[in-house]
């Protein structure tokens, strides 16, 4: 008796009728761990489907019921409203696992939490119940969110909105979290934060990625489709995948500087000598500054990245201005779809009076 999912319906049933209802699943130890909204959670024999109906326990630190059980590493994870507790196997029967710890961490929807999938090691992320995004590593819960994502999390109405998923990309790890009006993105391994946004859309495209046949495959939100996430693509699909890098304001306050140069340094002759003409074989950078602090852009200068092989490329701007008190900023955008690799930036200026 298996089950069978459709677009409209599932048919047939969990081959074992002795399980309740579950709201989650996992697999750890050749289990099947199955999670109850009520708190108990109920296991398979080991390497079969079939549920001995005493062959459960309930998360009970704290009676705020179970929102989703996910496996990290070698321990099972418990995950409540407002707490979450670590489980162990220790191969007692009819039950085989045993809570080791209560973190005093819950899950805020059902789907905001990633990093439990095969070939993710850098620990279990998921949104706690205060809004704010954590990180397991061990037995340590770590707070991995800055307070411009936290706001964000706290103003969605509908937190059951709320979707992680986790990918390895040109050895990367890799964390999202996307709502419908945007999509913040963590790589675990220097825990900096960007945001990620498809073209012409509010989020990233990416939902549910799982590895493969060798590949990381994940769901595309706008067609429906099955795609692969690999770094040899420069679009987004068929689509353009932008880039955009705004600076911190460079400043000599409280005095004004007339900016006489800039230099950016890019990796450089990236153009594809067979590619699309002339995004691919002379793929250009825009470059914008702002002098109030981002309230306004100048019109953005264009600038070659370079013919295919052509290494002596630079990037500079003259004469841009004076800035004002509180410094300047700049904005660099690139859609062309090449190798893009940006290593910083000078500014030479001289400070003015005024």
């Amino acid at each position: 008796n298996v089950a069978t999912f459709t677009s409209s319906a599932v048919t047939n049933g969990y081959p074992d009728a002795d399980l309740p209802s579950p709201n989650s699943v996992t697999s750890i130890d050749g289990y099947l761990v199955f999670g109850i909204g009520d708190g108990r959670v109920f296991a398979t024999d080991l390497n079969t489907t079939a549920v001995n109906p005493l062959s459960f326990a309930r998360a009970e630190s704290r009676p705020d019921g179970l929102v989703r059980v996910v496996t990290s590493g070698s321990v099972l994870v418990l995950m409540g409203a407002y707490t979450s507790e670590v489980w162990t196997n220790v191969g007692t029967s009819p039950f085989p696992f045993q809570r080791s710890t209560v973190l005093d961490y819950g899950l805020i929807g059902p789907y905001a939490v990633a990093g439990h999938e095969d070939q993710m090691s850098k620990g279990l992320v998921w949104v706690a119940h205060d809004s704010t995004v954590v990180r397991l590593t061990g037995y340590q819960v770590d707070k991995v969110s800055p307070p411009d994502l936290d706001r964000l999390i706290e103003a969605v109405t509908d937190k059951s909105t709320l979707e992680a998923t986790a990918y390895m990309a040109g050895g990367h790890a890799m964390w999202e979290l996307s709502c419908p009006a945007w999509t913040w993105a963590l790589d675990l391994g220097t825990g900096q934060w960007h945001e990620r946004r498809a073209h012409q859309a509010t989020r990233s495209r990416i939902a549910g990625a799982v590895p493969a046949f060798g590949r990381w495959l994940a769901g595309d939100t706008a067609s429906g489709n099955i795609v692969e996430i690999t770094t040899a693509a420069h679009r987004d699909v068929t689509a353009p995948l932008p880039m955009r890098i705004e600076s911190g304001p460079v400043s000599g306050f409280p005095n004004r500087q007339r900016i006489a140069r800039a230099d950016f340094r890019f990796a450089v002759g990236v153009g594809i000598a067979a590619g699309l003409d002339p995004i691919e074989t002379d793929p250009t950078v825009e470059i914008a500054w702002s002098d109030d602090g981002g309230l306004s852009w100048s019109a953005p200068l264009r600038r070659s990245l370079g013919h295919q092989a052509r290494g002596d490329t630079r990037i500079t701007l003259f004469n841009t201005g004076i800035a004002g008190p509180y410094g300047r900023r700049w904005r660099i955008d690139i859609a062309d779809p090449v190798y893009v690799g940006f290593m910083g930036a000078t500014m030479s200026a001289e400070a003015r009076s005024g």
